[in-house]
């Protein structure tokens, strides 16, 4: 191309900066002879003068015009940079991009980016797996492994070094059934894992000792192969909708055991055992152990719990002490204490579904007995046996004895029986033997008194006065002879009754026994009212003797 044409071209050109001193010329337009040479036209030079202008900045011909030096930024001129206009508007300088990145507009201004993924045409589907032209992929050279670095594919294909294939038993990943796979869900299929160690089994994950499942601050599996140990910490333990079901191994008498702080020797300890092998009669134990052997701990069981509170219910001691409403009694060491509070129902019940008594009112009809207080606001036990119409029609309540050697013999202040019935008053802060014609027992028909016996071993039996038997028609001093035969069974001595007519007189009650025996139960205080008519009938007698006696005196 002749220079005329580019000159022609290009109009005015800034050919960079001149100086005066070193081209000769002034500042403006200059034209070249063309005369020197075959071309024709004027080729005119421009050039600009710097010595107005600051450091980096230079009036810019805008094709027309010369643009003054106040609408270019200032700038400092970099090896890459791009004049571009910003927004002031101003021409400024475009700083040459990171490698890799490329001039990219976002609409208003340019600038230096990566390739974005939407600046990129449509992948076409026919190049996608399935599709009529789909890219190949090259396999792995070996398998992967940990340390293993996929090769990449050759130009005629494509090897991604993040391609991923099932790990298979085979060398060839697609030649035999994945033994780590996932479904088109994501659903992961493993035969069998190891973490820390070696994969232990088919269908198992093996985890090294020490290893853990889950959050360092919970909830946390950790796994103690040395302790046999399964520790879930930092998180509670919810089983919804099933038992909880432990079995241990056979001979092993441990089956649930509770620790607060993995130290069995010396922490409270709770176990849920059988003793031995898991059968269907083995016992099972509640074992507490608060101190390694002491008597300390217990287990409580509560109610109205709350975060930091609840409302004891019952307890059992490790020394042996059950109580129910109650922490501790100081005149137990082992044995069942019940604080009733303030209710006055029974406090200790006996039901069978034998019975059937049918007295609701007193009791629920298949209680057979029951404790309760005497009186609501003093206390006091009152025992209560019932029994309904089944079989004899005795014994509601029977107290028996057994004596494990022959009884006393002796008849004194100190003679004991096998059963005995012991009576004191209270007595300072004890007790003490009540005081002279005070009552120590009472026999009752229901709430009605019939016989006492009191402090001076006296027996009183209660007499309706009016209501008895006064033997007018029987000649009672005979009938008294008669009777003093009964113990020796004299019955040749009898002179005018037999014992038939005692019973008739209301004085004793025959039976005969299992051997053939005939017995006399005597009744004590019809005997008594008997023996005073009979020193009545006496009496008269003898009064009548004394006046006889006061007439033939008088006669003589």
């Amino acid at each position: 191309m002749e220079l005329l044409d580019l000159a022609r071209r290009l109009k005015p050109i800034v050919l960079g900066w001149f100086d005066e001193a070193t081209m000769g010329v002034t500042p403006g337009s200059h034209a070249l002879d063309p005369a020197a040479g075959p071309h024709t036209g004027t080729l005119t030079l421009t050039y600009l003068d710097q010595s107005g202008a600051a450091s980096g900045e230079a009036p810019v011909w805008d094709g027309a015009a010369w643009m003054p030096t106040g609408v270019m930024a200032a700038i400092t001129v970099a090896r890459g940079d791009l004049i571009v206009g910003n927004a002031t508007p101003q021409w400024a300088a475009l700083g040459v991009g990171a490698g890799g990145t490329f001039l990219r507009s976002d609409g208003t201004d340019p600038s230096w980016s990566a390739i974005q993924v939407t600046d990129l045409p449509a992948h076409a589907s026919t190049h996608l797996p399935g599709g009529g032209d789909a890219l190949t992929t090259a396999a792995p050279s070996v398998n992967l492994s940990v340390s293993s670095t996929n090769a990449e594919g050759s130009a005629a294909s494509l090897a991604r070094s993040d391609h991923r294939h099932a790990i298979t038993s085979s060398a060839n990943p697609g030649a035999a059934a994945a033994l780590l796979a996932s479904n088109a869900s994501g659903f992961l299929q493993l035969t069998g894992m190891g973490i820390g160690v070696a994969a232990g089994a088919a269908n198992r994950i093996t985890i090294v000792n020490g290893g853990s499942i889950g959050q360092a601050a919970g909830p946390l599996l950790t796994f103690d192969d040395t302790n046999n140990h399964l520790e879930a910490s930092g998180a509670e333990l919810h089983i919804h909708g099933y038992d909880l079901v432990v079995f241990s191994d056979a001979g092993s008498s441990e089956v649930i055991r509770l620790n607060h702080d993995e130290d069995f020797s010396v922490a409270p300890d709770i176990a849920f055992t059988a003793s031995g092998a898991i059968a269907a009669n083995d016992n099972l134990y509640l074992l507490i152990d608060g101190d390694n052997g002491g008597t300390g701990a217990a287990f409580v069981i509560g109610k109205n719990a709350t975060t930091d509170s609840f409302t004891e219910i019952m307890r059992v001691s490790e020394a042996g002490f059950l109580g129910l409403n109650e922490t501790e009694n100081a005149g137990m060491d082992i044995g069942i204490s019940i604080n009733q509070g303030s209710y006055d129902t029974q406090i200790l019940a006996g039901m069978s579904s034998d019975v059937a008594h049918g007295m609701t009112d007193k009791a629920e009809t298949d209680t057979f007995f029951f404790f309760r207080k005497n009186a609501g606001d003093a206390g006091g036990l009152g025992i209560y046996g019932l029994r309904d119409a089944d079989s004899s029609n005795n014994g509601a309540i029977n107290l028996w004895g057994y004596l494990g050697e022959d009884a006393m013999t002796a008849k004194t202040a100190a003679g004991y029986g096998i059963v005995n019935i012991l009576a004191e008053v209270k007595s300072g802060t004890g007790s003490a033997a009540p005081g002279a014609d005070q009552n120590l027992l009472a026999i009752c028909a229901a709430t009605t008194v019939r016989f006492i016996f009191d402090t001076e071993g006296e027996m009183h039996s209660d007499a309706v006065i009016g209501d008895g038997n006064d033997w007018d028609e029987w000649d009672d001093l005979a009938l008294a002879a008669d009777l003093s035969r009964l113990p020796k069974a004299r019955w040749g001595d009898l002179v005018r009754y037999n014992v038939e007519d005692f019973e008739r007189a209301g004085l004793v009650t025959l039976s005969v026994d299992g051997e053939g025996r005939q017995h006399a139960f005597y009744k004590h205080r019809a005997m008594l009212d008997f023996h005073n008519c009979c020193f009545a009938d006496v009496y008269r007698r003898l009064q009548a003797c004394e006046m006889a006696l006061a007439l033939l005196g008088e006669g003589g």
